[in-house]
């Protein structure tokens, strides 16, 4: 009995177990050294080993380096000096056994017969386990077909019984009902406060960790401007008084980053200057007043929009001051939202501000009336203001006036703007400069009012050449639009349709544009020169910025305006390679704040 127990021993050393120390109690722990693991790792079930029965080579551990016992060191008291410590041996009294020299050193070698049971254990999978994923499996199919019989019975309704007119009509004022619960739900300003402050606990309160661009500051004769990126493609401002250390921040939907700007630069925020009432410009007005511990915050904003926390309510053409040299004046420009503003920065010394004399302004804070190539969503106006805004308001403001807009949208809507004339050279270099500028992670903040007027457009539309350009688009993307299928069978009476009398209309415009175009080079209709190339007729940019929108659907149907086409491909490379001919490494960066 006795022999078969030492058998039994002597085959558990041969596996070539490494045992490490657990605790100073002589609680060790077993795997598997020069066996192969076992195929499942479930359960192991050992007993005591008795400290006594092993074999301790000098090994090296993170805990001897901090201890100071590396390399055989042990230090025996509090400030005695190290003296190396030969290895450990404890073998039993009762029985020996000849350790193999191909062995490891840094490795436990047990020398004595160690009470250590290895059991694996396996069990079935548990039925409800099994059984639960049955029910999901089977609630979730019910619930698809659920939802295929209740389309089945539904699609003929929506193909022969509902004319498409009405089903737009359903579509128009249910958008209009998700959008009032996008604008006014404290619901949904409640989850995108809490999405902020997750961010920003994830960067560790670092308030700049983690921003989809980087930013520079612009040093105006009145002010300094920050800009403060945050959440994927949104910009709120710093309006910066360097005379009184004090700072206005525009829109501040992230009040943390805000804050945490402002204190970073040293300044002492004095108010905030809300645009619009969406909660990605508005919803952190009130929790930087907490932030702040501020109740008393002025925050300023348009009457007609509820912006949320607003304590003084402007109109068109009053001013704001802050410090001695910052003055802003508020521009009323309805279209996004009915009661949008926009902040205009004069320049230093200027004496006109409260007449509301555009031309000397050097920065506009716009939100979202114009994004950098393009305009905001006309979710409360029309075509009519939008014309209004970009083409009367703004008429007078200087072209070296600074665009800063509220989204990082410029690459996109540039790229709309080739899709719409790719023969412009002013607009292919402007999109290469900003697809440049992107690649290195670079914000498109600040434009500037040139470039919108000669690259946007929305601006561009006033050009006669550019207008007719774009209503044979329009002609050409309605001949390739497909009609709907029972006009195979029914005929069509262009006379009774109002749709037939908004392209007839538009090709009136067409001829209109193309005689005075005419008239104005000189060669046709009236037999002398237009005092003027652009169209002042208000009904016309109105019907134009309709035929826009139009082919603005058209075209984001047919291309992704996220996505580079294989045209920009070629022209941005020559653009580079044009660029490194130069053998300027300083060009580049030049080449990018030149616009």
């Amino acid at each position: 009995m006795r022999e078969r127990k030492r058998e039994r021993e002597r085959k558990k050393k041969e596996r070539g177990f490494e045992i490490e120390r657990e605790t100073t109690e002589g609680r060790a722990r077993a795997r598997t050294y020069s066996q192969s693991p076992p195929l499942f790792f479930d359960i192991y079930v050992r007993e005591e080993m008795s400290i006594e029965a092993l074999e301790i080579a000098p090994t090296t551990t993170k805990n001897d380096v901090e201890t100071g016992n590396a390399s055989g060191m042990m230090t025996t008291k509090p400030g005695a000096p190290a003296q190396p410590q030969p290895p450990i041996t404890t073998t039993a009294t009762t029985t020996s056994a000849p350790t193999t020299s191909t062995k490891s050193k840094g490795r436990l070698e047990r020398t004595d017969t160690v009470h250590m049971n290895m059991t694996h254990i396996k069990y079935e999978k548990n039925p409800f386990v099994t059984w639960k994923a049955m029910v999901f499996n089977l609630i979730s199919s019910l619930f698809g077909v659920l939802f295929l019989a209740i389309t089945c019975a539904l699609y003929p309704i929506y193909a022969f019984a509902i004319p498409r007119q009405v089903w737009t009509f359903l579509g128009e004022k249910g958008f209009g009902i998700l959008y009032y619960i996008f604008a006014n739900s404290n619901v949904l300003r409640y989850f995108h406060l809490r999405s902020i402050a997750k961010k920003h606990e994830n960067d560790n309160g670092d308030v700049l960790r983690s921003i989809h661009s980087f930013t520079q500051t612009e040093m105006l004769s009145s002010a300094a401007v920050i800009p403060i990126p945050f959440l994927s493609d949104n910009y709120s401002y710093l309006i910066v008084d360097r005379q009184s250390k004090t700072a206005a921040v525009v829109d501040p939907s992230d009040p943390i980053s805000a804050l945490g700007v402002a204190q970073r630069v040293g300044v002492e925020l004095k108010m905030i200057l809300c645009t619009h009432k969406h909660h990605d410009h508005a919803g952190g007005n009130m929790r930087l007043k907490e932030l702040m511990k501020n109740e008393n915050l002025p925050v300023y904003a348009h009457t007609l929009d509820n912006c949320h926390g607003a304590t003084h309510f402007v109109e068109h053409g009053d001013v704001i001051r802050l410090g001695e040299d910052v003055a802003l004046s508020v521009l009323h420009l309805p279209c996004h939202t009915k009661g949008h503003i926009a902040f205009a920065l004069h320049m230093k010394g200027s004496k006109n501000v409260e007449s509301s004399d555009e031309s000397t302004v050097e920065a506009l804070f716009c939100g979202d009336v114009i994004l950098n190539g393009g305009v905001g969503a006309f979710f409360e106006g029309c075509a009519k203001e939008c014309a209004l805004n970009l083409h009367k308001t703004l008429q007078n403001v200087p072209d070296s006036c600074l665009v800063f807009s509220g989204h990082e949208y410029m690459t996109m809507n540039l790229r709309f703007a080739t899709y719409l004339d790719d023969d412009d050279d002013f607009t292919r270099l402007v999109l290469n400069t900003i697809v440049l500028t992107r690649n290195r992670s670079l914000a498109t903040q600040p434009s500037s009012m040139k470039v919108e007027r000669y690259a946007n457009p929305f601006f561009r539309i006033r050009e006669r050449a550019y207008a007719a350009r774009l209503l044979l688009l329009r002609q050409k993307l309605q001949r390739e639009a497909k009609r709907p299928w029972w006009r195979r069978y029914v005929p069509e009476s262009r006379n009774r349709i109002g749709y037939y009398k908004e392209l007839k209309s538009e090709s009136i415009l067409l001829d209109k544009i193309q005689r005075e175009e005419n008239a104005y080079n000189g060669t046709g209709g009236v037999g002398h020169a237009m005092p003027s190339k652009f169209i002042e007729d208000e009904d016309d940019l109105t019907m134009l910025i309709e035929v826009l929108k139009h082919v603005l659907t058209s075209g984001r149907n047919e291309y992704d305006f996220n996505e580079p086409t294989d045209s920009e491909n070629i022209h941005f490379n020559d653009f580079m390679n044009a660029l490194k001919a130069e053998n300027d490494p300083n060009l580049m960066n030049r080449r990018i704040h030149q616009l």
